[in-house]
């Protein structure tokens, strides 16, 4: 894989959990790979993860682990160049819980131990299509 930078931006330079946003003005269709690389004003640096956009897809995918849950829970989804919301309903269809999803964001861990036992439905919606998968907490 090879990587071209799509910008750069710089650090806040304090302390504490800062959050960037950087749009690729360019992006390519087909199949991308992402990567952040943070460097140290001592010049030494680290790369993320990498996530993978495919731009030619307009499926996408959404996988729920473990099932059954008992505390924590995992959402994996397909990564996209557009905010989503997530959604956590119970079986009467009441709204638990609501996360935005930032751009490129591909899973979201979110804690069920406070919920009762039952069925919980997990929902990502883009504006133009909503899945939806079913969860049962232990």
């Amino acid at each position: 894989i090879y990587f071209n930078s799509i910008g750069t931006l710089a650090a806040y330079n304090t302390s504490g959990r800062h959050q960037y946003n950087l749009t690729d003005g360019q992006p390519l269709k087909g199949i991308s790979y992402y990567r952040l690389k943070q460097v140290d004003i001592n010049g030494s640096f680290v790369y993320s993860d990498i996530i993978v956009l495919n731009r030619n897809s307009q499926e996408t995918r959404i996988t729920v682990y473990p099932n059954p849950v008992k505390e924590l829970v995992t959402v994996v989804f397909t990564a996209s160049d557009r905010q989503r919301k997530l959604q956590i309903t119970d079986a009467r269809g009441a709204v638990i819980k609501t996360v935005m999803v930032p751009a490129a964001v591909a899973n979201i861990k979110t804690d069920m131990s406070a919920y009762a036992k039952g069925i919980y439905h997990i929902s990502l919606e883009d504006g133009t299509q909503k899945l939806v998968k079913k969860i049962m907490k232990q």
